[in-house]
């Protein structure tokens, strides 16, 4: 059975990819961030002449990095409706531009071009009937593969459903406050559902709204989308136990042996090593089977966590030209179907080198691994009471008392206020801040209210009946 959950309702959104049991691929991204095809209403701050740039302000926080076509494309004060190209690095910001693209798996609008394009590889006659569905419009289009023998009904109501988005990006330019969101992009989403489309079978949501979105989307037709309402108690992996397998150092393999991955600001580098693996007689045999072996885990570690940059795999010595080409030849296998790898071979000193296109944040980055004291901790933590409240939810649990530590700058009321309103939370929240807490924080099922804060109050620790 191949199924993907998509938990969408949590700050920290994930689609998991399960392929009888096994993870196969995963999608991360936060709720309220940026992606690519999102489109802002925004407000040129600064433009540098001299390297032909602009800098366009997207919200009272973050600023897009413009590149300009001609010198007075735009100007200082203008508002400006431009679209997520790029996204942020820790050095650079989100990369805009002016031509909008709108996106459905079927077709795209170009709202200011003119113009029917095609997929090439559409059959001549599936090429004429949908460009005689869509002539005459004001904008721009571009007609996908994914159209071929698409019903007139569906093709169009995709059209339809773009266009609205356009007229709505339209009147919010003119009728909303600057700088602000306009549009909310489901592109990445898209993609990593159209990487799967033809294999999955199912596809579990946690939100209704979503599951409707996905719907739209994908399609109902090639894959069965459902709603669960008991999803949070039925997912395969919660946020711990993905930060946990998606970032420990040590990966074993079946053959006995393992990789280890040190990730770095300038590189990731893989070790193969034989560790507990026996040997025989046939010591070079077992070598060339063990790194074959690592070669296929490093592509699915290197997938899973969204690894790029440069990459380097010291893979255990061997002599053998022909196991050095086995080698290569099952890293490229294994790649296939990854079009931003790049494998430049083995280096003099024996290690494989290559790089990898960033298209998201690895995980790294993804779940604050490296930001102990910093406020991207802080989010981790906030994001692990979110996902323990709402197993506590789907528990029916009545009464919760969350202790917290008070090295954290949170303001915890504001944020578990929300998390009420936002996840429509039914059970009693006491919130306490420990000082001798040594972990961030403790969250668990009371009895009886009234004892607890008659302890508390003992201890000398005030107590907030959130609600």
């Amino acid at each position: 059975m191949k199924q993907i959950y998509v938990q969408s309702r949590t700050k920290k959104q994930l689609a998991v990819y399960m392929n009888n049991n096994n993870l196969e691929d995963i999608f991360i991204q936060d709720r309220d961030e940026f992606n690519i095809g999102d489109v802002f209403l925004g407000i040129v701050k600064d433009v540098d002449f001299r390297l032909n740039v602009a800098f366009v302000r997207l919200n009272n926080r973050d600023i897009g990095f413009l590149k300009l076509e001609e010198p007075n494309q735009v100007h200082q004060g203008e508002r400006v409706l431009v679209q997520i190209e790029k996204l942020a690095t820790k050095s650079k910001y989100v990369t805009v531009n002016l031509s909008i693209q709108l996106q459905s798996p079927y077709i795209v609008i170009l709202p200011y071009e003119k113009g029917i394009h095609t997929s090439k590889k559409l059959k001549e006659e599936e090429r004429e009937r949908l460009i005689s569905l869509v002539n005459h419009q004001p904008v721009g289009l571009i007609i996908r593969t994914q159209s071929n023998e698409l019903s007139d009904n569906i093709f169009l109501s995709h059209l339809k459903e773009q266009l609205t988005i356009w007229e709505n990006i339209q009147w919010a330019l003119n009728h909303v406050k600057s700088p602000q969101k306009v549009y909310q992009s489901m592109s990445d989403w898209t993609a990593f559902f159209n990487k799967h489309l033809g294999e999955i079978n199912e596809m579990i949501c946690d939100d209704i709204k979503f599951k409707e979105q996905l719907v739209k989307t994908c399609g109902s037709n090639t894959v069965n989308i459902s709603y669960d309402l008991q999803f949070i108690k039925n997912r395969p992996y919660n946020l711990n136990q993905l930060v946990s397998l998606l970032t420990k150092r040590e990966v074993p393999l079946s053959s006995g042996g393992h990789i280890i991955i040190d990730r770095t600001e300038a590189m990731t580098v893989i070790d193969v090593d034989t560790s507990n693996t026996r040997m025989n007689n046939n010591k070079d045999q077992i070598l060339e089977q063990t790194n074959l072996k690592a070669a296929v885990e490093c592509e699915r570690q290197i997938r899973l966590r969204q690894l790029s940059g440069m990459i380097l795999i010291d893979f255990i010595n061997m002599n053998s030209k022909i196991s050095k080409k086995k080698i290569i030849d099952q890293l490229r296998e294994s790649f296939k179907n990854d079009s931003s790898i790049t494998i430049y071979g083995f280096t003099k000193l024996g290690i494989v080198e290559m790089t990898r296109k960033r298209l998201f944040p690895d995980v790294y980055d993804q779940f604050s691994i490296y930001y102990a004291q910093s406020a991207n901790q802080c989010e981790l933590i906030m994001n692990q009471i979110e996902e323990k409240l709402l197993e506590y939810q789907s528990a029916q649990t009545d009464q919760l008392h969350l202790k917290v530590a008070t090295k954290y700058n949170i303001n915890w009321k504001a944020y578990l206020l929300e998390l009420k309103e936002r996840h429509e939370l039914n059970f009693s929240l006491k919130l306490s801040e420990d000082p001798s807490l040594q972990e961030p924080f403790s969250l668990y099922k009371i009895e009886d209210g009234n004892r607890v804060n008659k302890q508390l109050r003992q201890q000398g620790i005030k107590v907030d009946n959130l609600f």
